[in-house]
């Protein structure tokens, strides 16, 4: 006996469903009928579903591919009459195609308008990996950060408003668009860099033409997270056997607690220097001195060197790590009639919520 293609059974059996459903039971009206969910699941699985190539991302529908992954780039190839695959088109967020100014991150798992009986390739975009060089201030300075997940993330410098992006050499004559919001935007194939603006997240896709591939850098330029700098008391440990010198108190009136703020200095004095000399302030290791951008060693007392100044926005300061987030011990000593004192004291810098 003949087989039944399972299309022509599909058929049989919502011709059966239609009739019982008119002999045996009350009449249904027609649209409601047809907007039962067993009807559409039997309509739907008639018509066949599009074929996925070897190789290709995700399952096949009918008219669409699903089992995708939201959250990533997606482009469609279509398969020639001589086999060969050119592009169909790109996913929009939404899972229908376009053109690549329109690609948008995929918020479902589907990409529909597509051809039943017709093979596509489906493609994610890869995430660009290595280092990617950045620049401010017309090229000035520059630095490098390295990518995560296809991500780099870059902590802007006061006063900087816009930074560069070089783009890696393997994509720089690629088709490219800058993914943003309100709309997309198209970037020059002979562009090499982009630049984008403080508090912005940034995607740049690029299209290989030549070898059918997608890739995507995404760029967050953050600004720098405000500063709480606290003087801490601090206990030294018992094998330090010599006398403490007083701290006296700490200069900090009310200011604004700012990466910002036009004051961002601590001032650290000895309360009783009278009668000391060669008096040395270390922070770790390094001895401190006018020399170092952001330290500022002044007489108080009438006795040289008896107050420290730290400017945490002095080049030298920051080069030490001086303001990074933590505790900082430093250590002051001074001689006194023979006898060697010291102090240790903490200043702790803190991320203001």
């Amino acid at each position: 006996m003949r087989e039944l293609s399972p299309k022509f059974a599909n058929f049989t059996i919502l011709a059966f469903i239609l009739m019982m459903t008119a002999c045996v039971m009350d009449p249904v009206d027609l649209v409601q009928f047809l907007d039962d969910e067993k009807v559409i699941e039997i309509i739907e699985s008639s018509k066949g579903t599009i074929i996925l190539a070897t190789g290709s991302e995700g399952n096949p529908g009918s008219r669409k591919v699903t089992g995708l992954t939201a959250g990533k780039y997606y482009l469609i190839e279509k398969q020639n009459a001589d086999m060969s695959f050119s592009l169909h088109g790109f996913a929009k967020s939404n899972g229908t195609l376009s053109l690549l100014v329109d690609i948008g991150k995929l918020t479902g798992t589907e990409i529909s308008s597509l051809e039943n009986d017709v093979t596509y390739m489906v493609k994610s975009a890869a995430a660009a990996t290595g280092n990617i060089s950045y620049s401010w201030s017309s090229g000035l300075y520059n630095d490098t950060a390295p990518t995560n997940a296809g991500v780099i993330t870059i902590t802007a410098d006061s006063g900087v408003t816009e930074y560069t992006i070089k783009f890696p050499s393997e994509y720089e004559d690629q088709q490219k668009v800058k993914v943003s919001s309100p709309a997309n935007s198209l970037i020059p194939t002979s562009d090499d860099s982009i630049n984008l603006d403080v508090n912005t997240k940034t995607d740049i896709v690029f299209y290989d033409s030549i070898n059918g591939t997608l890739a995507f850098l995404g760029v967050v330029i953050q600004t720098r997270p405000a500063l709480n700098i606290n003087l801490t008391p601090y206990t030294p440990p018992p094998q330090v056997s010599i006398p403490d010198i007083t701290i006296g108190s700490v200069a900090i009136s009310d200011i604004e607690n700012s990466k910002n703020s036009a004051d961002y200095t601590r001032t650290i004095n000895i309360a009783n220097p009278a009668g000391m000399s060669e008096i040395t302030w270390k922070y770790g290791n390094t001895t401190l001195n006018s020399s170092v951008a952001g330290i500022t060693i002044n007489t108080y007392n009438s006795v040289a060197g008896a107050q420290l100044i730290i400017n945490f926005k002095g080049d030298g300061v920051t080069d030490m790590g001086m303001n990074c987030i933590g505790e900082h011990v430093y250590t002051v000593t001074a001689k006194s009639g023979g006898i060697t004192w010291s102090a240790i004291f903490a200043i702790t810098v803190t991320a203001v919520p």
